[in-house]
């Protein structure tokens, strides 16, 4: 699992287990934090089927201020120098994004602001209430261009052909409702 934060809670974790059952040994703690995965957090899917020439489909639920600054921090630290911005490597970067509508839109999308080449907004599936409105102000007074549909599972399907078609990195957050959206269409594929 890749990102600060996951090293945190494999931290964590391994203390709790080590509280927990003292006799365990070390070697132990180590290979089952190295079996761990957590779908949908900065999961990594490289040339995803159908799609093969998108580098690397970023899937990771980020749906707060502090999870998505997260996301964004392993983001520099994967694909770009750390510190910099995404926009300044040679790759190219894409995001599709939708929430809730109670989530904190409006101080969210300023931590996406020149890091994407194409932005794609939605709504994060059929289940969630969103905002498509606020939604779209936010990233307007972000001063971020966007290309925004209702349609979620049009928008997912255009991102994915804009990324495959531009050989771009595509990162979708923002709910995990989304993520699911995505993996679906991914699945039909298969």
């Amino acid at each position: 699992m890749l990102g600060k934060f996951q090293a945190e809670n494999a931290a964590l974790a391994a203390i709790a287990v080590k509280t927990a059952i003292p006799d365990i040994s070390e070697e132990t703690i180590e290979r089952g934090l190295s079996k761990a995965v957590l779908p949908a957090r900065f999961e990594l899917l490289q040339n995803p089927k159908g799609f093969e020439n998108i580098p690397y489909l970023v899937l990771d639920g980020a749906h707060t201020v502090n999870s998505v600054k997260f996301t964004m921090e392993t983001m520099r630290n994967v694909f770009g120098e750390a510190g910099s911005e995404l926009s300044r490597s040679s790759e190219k970067f894409m995001l599709l994004f939708a929430c809730a509508a109670d989530k904190d839109a409006k101080d969210i999308a300023p931590l996406f602001k020149n890091q994407f080449n194409s932005v794609y907004l939605t709504k994060p599936g059929n289940v969630k209430q969103s905002d498509l409105n606020l939604l779209k102000s936010a990233f307007y007074q972000a001063g971020i261009n966007y290309d925004c549909d209702e349609d979620f599972e049009n928008q997912i399907k255009k991102a994915l052909k804009k990324a495959c078609d531009e050989k771009s990195i595509l990162l979708v957050t923002g709910s995990f409702y989304l993520i699911a959206e995505v993996k679906k269409i991914l699945s039909a594929l298969d």
